[in-house]
């Protein structure tokens, strides 16, 4: 008998060990190096032809005056053959190569929207991009006060195409990646901001679906100030796209609404349900075993006496 209660203690530390380094695994898949560093976002700002009307808003065309900046860093330019308003309303960005020299595209916000939900509607065609490439959706004061949603592979053919972040993307638990299937069905991505904690979630544009789904309660929120909407179309380390192809991503449509914030521990709990879900599963498992193995060992104590 003591040799199978030692057998069974044995058993259980090892499902306590799997059960760690499932945990640490989940984890560290959550960290990503390959994340957005924009650098400093020094815009430049010349007169009226820099700004366009998208979405009910008016927003300022990034020019780079000929100088690269980051992300990348790159070049962008105010072209209308890279940013343009389509005559349905949509935003046209597009990567360019000119005159042997690729160019890319943004544009950010005159306003200063605050605390609330933001809407990004994207056209199909953006989840298959070139791995060099970067679709950026975003609230930027500075590098320690942002929060995206960024489309990329980030150069690794095989890697997931989408993360939600909150920066420095590089503290624990501050971005959640994962994998956006090209359906050729129109996309939402939003995020809610607020005091205490971002939601973000995608879905399909047709029902409605969830795609996915991740609420952020960590220290890195930023405090509402004079930050400003980014949309860019950028190049990793100013890569030319590996299938050395010009591209172009379509933005159907920017919202904004104020939204009053819920309590943290309710969104933590609608978030993380499955979480819970698997720890309640996994105990019950546990302890079915336990019961199993108990019962063994008192039919062969049974036949011992």
């Amino acid at each position: 008998m003591p040799s199978n209660k030692k057998n069974l203690l044995n058993f259980y530390r090892f499902l306590l060990m799997f059960l760690l380094i499932g945990i640490i695994f989940y984890f560290e898949n959550e960290f990503n190096p390959n994340s957005s560093d924009k650098g400093d976002l020094n815009i430049n700002l010349f007169s009226d032809s820099n700004i366009i009307n998208f979405s009910g808003y008016r927003w300022y065309i990034r020019d780079t005056g000929g100088e690269k900046e980051g992300p990348g860093p790159n070049y962008f330019i105010n072209d209308n053959k890279s940013v343009w308003v389509d005559e349905n309303g949509y935003l046209h960005l597009k990567i360019r190569k000119i005159n042997g020299t690729w160019y890319c595209a943004e544009i950010f916000s005159e306003k200063s929207f605050g605390y609330g939900i933001y809407s990004f509607e994207m056209e199909s065609g953006f989840e298959d991009l070139d791995i060099n490439i970067v679709v950026g959706l975003f609230v930027y004061l500075d590098d320690n006060n942002e929060i995206d949603i960024e489309f990329s592979r980030w150069g690794q053919k095989n890697s997931d195409n989408a993360q939600f972040v909150v920066q420095p993307y590089y503290h624990f638990g501050n971005l959640h990646r994962f994998n956006i299937d090209q359906k050729e069905q129109d996309s939402i991505h939003k995020f809610q901001w607020c005091q205490n904690y971002i939601k973000f979630w995608s879905i399909w544009s047709e029902d409605s679906s969830i795609i996915q789904e991740w609420a952020y309660l960590g220290s890195d929120i930023p405090e509402s100030s004079t930050e400003k909407v980014h949309i860019n179309l950028w190049l990793i380390d100013g890569l030319a796209p590996s299938n050395n192809a010009e591209t172009e991503v379509i933005i159907k449509k920017f919202e904004f609404k104020n939204n009053s914030c819920e309590n943290p521990v309710i969104i933590f709990l609608i978030f993380y349900w499955y979480v819970i879900i698997i720890l309640v599963g996994i105990s019950i498992i546990i302890l079915l075993l336990i019961l199993k193995r108990q019962k063994i060992h008192k039919k062969i104590s049974d036949n011992t006496i």
